[in-house]
């Protein structure tokens, strides 16, 4: 057994530090659930998005799929940066996808060359162009505060009904 800690009875330790302090003085051998030290401990649930915030993050994303515009993960990241008013990590996403991943998926998309064809339509265009228009005219963005395109193959997150329809294989 390990040594008795004197930090178990700190009034100035957070919940997760006491649950780890707790979790230290198991005997080897014992059976180690998590979530038992978070729940005694208070450090249960801290998932970032509320299930509603995260159910319209999802709709959002799928709204963007539809109108052929799938986000990366860097995007989905920052939306949710910015619902909750404090930085996500990179893990976050990834955990977001595996709770949403019977509405979202995450694909590789093909180079333009490969799907500039099928692209080139005026509808096509005139949605891209009035989606910027109104992004520029909401964010107040001039020539150096908006990157036009990202060349290359990319991961992106599609809606997942939409992708297993072949509605949308690449963005615009």
């Amino acid at each position: 057994m390990m040594p008795t800690s004197t930090h178990n009875n700190s009034t100035n330790m957070s919940p997760i530090d006491k649950a780890v302090e707790d979790f230290k003085l198991q005997e080897p051998g014992e059976e180690l659930l998590f979530t038992k030290f978070a729940e005694k401990y208070g450090a249960v649930n801290q998932q970032k998005l509320n299930p509603q915030q995260e159910l319209e993050l999802v709709g959002y994303i799928r709204g963007l799929t539809k109108k052929g515009l799938p986000l990366t993960r860097e995007m989905v990241q920052n939306s949710a940066s910015h619902i909750v008013k404090e930085p996500v990590g990179e893990g976050w996403v990834i955990r977001f996808m595996g709770r949403n991943s019977n509405h979202l998926t995450s694909q590789w998309t093909a180079r333009i060359d490969a799907v500039h064809h099928q692209a080139d339509s005026e509808g096509k265009y005139n949605l891209y162009f009035n989606l910027l228009y109104q992004k520029i005219q909401e964010y107040n963005m001039d020539e150096k505060g908006f990157l036009v395109g990202i060349t290359g193959r990319s991961k992106r997150i599609f809606s997942k009904q939409m992708w297993e329809k072949k509605e949308v294989r690449a963005s615009l």
